[in-house]
């Protein structure tokens, strides 16, 4: 049997995702609300009979124009509080220490307010692999695009295969194509680019980025050896107006690559 406990904790989880609704889709709710109120003083200028008739119909004793004009306000003002509340406890600008980190991040934009489209530059997708999953699972639908270094690029890194580039980059289609049969709907376009590793980019729709670097360093124990990380590197998140400038470049550098890069991985 459940006891109190369970019941609190049950309400807990029902509120928090009542509360989680409304800031989601308060935008809507507002916008739906003051169209219809904007609707109404149209009609009223056009039929004035209009807003008596709406307003008894909602039970208003002494309906006008100022009364709707003043509801029209106080929407709007409801609207600017809750979204500008949201903001501060999620700022549009982060830096996370590490791609993993902020691939999380970015997981639980998506998974507040969906996705349309997604294209991600990488080495070798390992790391956005959980992205990617999420998607698949939540927004099958999503239009996702995947740039992956080209066999002969992976090969010219860490040639003591430590790690092996190439096997990752195959492990990574490999679970893409897991994903793609087990979610109807769901698939990801992949190219693969033969110019060196620079930026890693994550481009989710027309108003979020996620850019950081592959460093490449000569191995000091092994100077024939070239080294590429990425992982642990720092990573800038920003949505909204605020990354116009970083969104246009990334987006310029992921276009300029896919409209060049090849369809099949290589040898």
């Amino acid at each position: 049997m459940k006891d109190r406990n369970d019941d609190a904790l049950d309400l807990g989880v029902m509120f928090r995702k009542a509360t989680r609704f409304l800031i989601v889709n308060v935008r809507w709710w507002t916008r739906a609300i003051m169209g219809a109120l904007v609707g109404l003083i149209i009609a009223h200028t056009f039929y004035p009979p209009s807003l008596e008739w709406v307003g008894e119909s909602i039970n208003l004793e002494h309906p006008s124009l100022a009364a709707v004009l003043g509801l029209v306000i106080v929407v709007w003002i409801f609207e600017r509080v809750v979204s500008l509340q949201e903001e501060m406890r999620r700022p549009p600008f982060r830096i996370h220490q590490g791609r993993r980190r902020a691939y999380r991040a970015l997981s639980e934009v998506i998974d507040r307010r969906g996705v349309r489209s997604l294209d991600l530059l990488q080495v070798s997708g390992q790391t956005a692999s959980s992205l990617l999953h999420d998607i698949a699972e939540s927004h099958p639908r999503t239009k996702v695009r995947l740039l992956l270094a080209h066999s002969s690029t992976a090969a010219t890194f860490d040639a003591d295969q430590n790690p092996d580039h190439c096997e990752r980059i195959r492990t990574t289609v490999r679970d893409i194509e897991v994903l793609e049969s087990e979610h109807r709907g769901f698939k990801v376009r992949r190219k693969y680019y033969t110019s060196p590793p620079g930026i890693c980019a994550v481009l989710l729709d027309g108003d979020a980025v996620s850019l950081s670097w592959y460093p490449t360093f000569k191995d000091t124990r092994k100077p024939d050896v070239t080294r590429v990380r990425g992982h642990e590197a720092p990573t800038i998140t920003i949505r909204g107006p605020v990354g116009h400038d970083l969104r246009n470049f990334a987006r310029e550098h992921f276009d300029r690559l896919w409209s060049t890069a090849e369809d099949d991985f290589g040898a």
